[in-house]
């Protein structure tokens, strides 16, 4: 089984103003840790992280994050869905360049 939609938070490297007003998910990270504790044994092969709604001046850093990330020998990321701003024109199609390189499958 592969989980095509996996989100982590990452609140010490990135800003998540949406979770403010989310209980659970107000304070604290999720990482691939916690993930794998969640778990509760079920067998997953692989992750694609989705994005996770960064502020926009995070949202290169959360790809390029993640892209270390998956480099890891345990971490089961397979790719990710980055985030991507096609109403802003400057700088757009270098950022659709750098994509393979981060292990960027797909934009949302």
């Amino acid at each position: 089984m592969i989980d095509t939609h996996q989100h982590l938070i990452h609140r010490d490297l990135l800003r998540y103003r949406w979770t403010e007003e989310i209980g659970p998910l107000a304070q604290g990270s999720f990482t691939t840790a916690d993930y794998a504790s969640d778990l509760g044994g079920r067998r997953i092969e692989g992750t694609l992280f989705m994005e996770c709604a960064v502020e926009d001046a995070d949202y290169r850093t959360e790809a390029r994050i993640v892209s270390e990330r998956m480099r890891g020998p345990e971490s089961g990321l397979l790719g990710q869905i980055a985030s991507c701003r096609p109403e802003v024109d400057e700088g757009f199609s270098d950022w659709l360049d750098e994509g393979p390189s981060l292990g960027v499958v797909g934009y949302r």
